[in-house]
């Protein structure tokens, strides 16, 4: 939903913009909802919106907005009744409540047109209502939790609600990021040991970030044909952002998920963010990770979220804590994940894993040797049942042991 929004006047109280947004929706819909056949089709239409926001300010932390607006839908699809053109009005109000915290909550009322329908596909009218919290976590890098009865997740389908569920509750997140204010840190020295422990363990992710604009590279492969990739890139201070493809192989991982799944060719997005940093003088590192991403040719997917925490003992005893989870359609694994780093010498490390899968799963488990022929490479040797080092394989385990390898490097 690409948009662009313009604030066209500004005094001390009061603010006047306009925002515009022309968007391709790509429905598939089965039979009897948006088409009259026996079969599945996909249909595309265009739609759009118009919003005027006018906001005043009362208090330099507290804010008022109202926005009349127009959404814009055809008034039918492949014969059937869709939702037309829908005339609305919302308002809402944001109260900061500190320099890097808010809370805001807002409703839409829509006056013609319809945004909602149900079981039956009768149409109806649905008010709109948000509330939800923004933590800014630096100048660059924000995070956004709602709960609303809104479905769409751009400016055009922000107004209707999940289809034939409209009174449905839902829990959204948004990630918010201004590059232009991001900022490189040049007040933790990193120690030879820290720099070692930017690279991630074998099943496990270390809650460290690499430095704004630095690149991380990792490959890896194992005795039953798995095979794996990533890259990685200190995006922005505290925010690592991630890319990974990976294959499982040797293994069905239908009878973890309960369908056929992971099996083929994935692709993952996302990213890692500080929240706290032993480095800083906090009393340990904890990260949240994020990814997303689909099998290329079922189109299959899934979220793995993963909060890894990490406690430096000295300069040889490295612990990790890290509770995460693969939430997909089907089966979602949960597990919690431990493990230990002993560096003998700055050259050598070994490292051992167990991740017990709380959701009744077999135990992942994985040890090994970490060597560094140079300081920015690592080379990994090990003995593991997981079914691969990437995401989805952290948290599925086979019967027997594979031996694996990868390699890292980061500039």
């Amino acid at each position: 939903g690409p948009n662009i929004k313009y604030r066209f006047y500004q005094d001390e109280h009061w603010s006047l913009g306009v925002l515009g947004s022309l968007e391709q929706l790509q429905i598939y819909s089965g039979p009897g909802l948006f088409n009259n056949q026996e079969s599945p089709t996909v249909s595309n239409t265009l739609a759009g919106t118009i919003q005027i926001p006018i906001s005043y300010d009362f208090t330099d932390n507290f804010q008022l907005t109202l926005s009349p607006g127009v959404n814009i839908f055809s008034d039918n699809l492949n014969g059937v009744p869709f939702y037309g053109t829908i005339f609305n009005l919302g308002a809402g109000a944001s109260w900061q409540l500190f320099d890097n915290f808010s809370v805001f909550a807002n409703t839409t009322i829509p006056f013609s047109g319809n945004n909602a329908f149900d079981t039956s596909r009768q149409f109806f009218k649905r008010v709109i209502w948000s509330a939800g919290a923004t933590l800014a976590f630096n100048k660059a890098i924000a995070v956004e939790l709602h709960l609303s009865n809104s479905f769409g997740g751009t400016p055009t389908t922000g107004l209707l609600t999940l289809p034939t569920a409209s009174n449905e509750v839902l829990f959204g997140g948004s990630f918010i990021t201004i590059p232009s204010a991001k900022e490189k840190r040049d007040d933790i020295a990193l120690s030879d040991r820290n720099k070692k422990l930017l690279f991630d363990w074998f099943t496990l992710t270390t809650p460290y970030v690499l430095p704004t604009d630095n690149y991380g590279l990792r490959l890896a492969g194992d005795s039953q044909g798995t095979i794996g990739g990533s890259i990685s890139y200190g995006f922005l201070q505290d925010y690592q952002l991630d890319l990974a493809f990976s294959s499982i192989g040797g293994f069905d991982t239908s009878t973890v998920l309960g369908e056929r799944q992971g099996t083929d060719v994935q692709w993952r997005l996302g990213g890692k963010l500080v929240l706290l940093n032993q480095l800083d003088d906090d009393p340990f590192s904890i990260s949240g990770r994020l990814t997303l991403g689909r099998d290329f040719s079922n189109k299959q997917g899934y979220i793995m979220l993963e909060f890894p925490m990490m406690y430096e003992l000295n300069s040889q005893w490295a612990f990790l804590l890290s509770p995460k989870a693969a939430i997909n359609g089907g089966n979602t694994p949960v597990g919690v994940g431990l493990g230990a780093n002993y560096q003998i010498i700055p050259e050598i490390q070994l490292i051992g894993e167990v991740t017990p899968i709380v959701t009744g799963e077999r135990t992942v488990w994985a040890a090994g040797v970490r060597i560094f022929p140079a300081k920015n490479i690592a080379i990994d040797l090990l003995g593991t049942n997981s079914t691969s080092q990437f995401d989805l394989g952290e948290v599925i385990a086979e019967p027997g042991t594979r031996f694996s390898a990868s390699i890292q490097w980061r500039r």
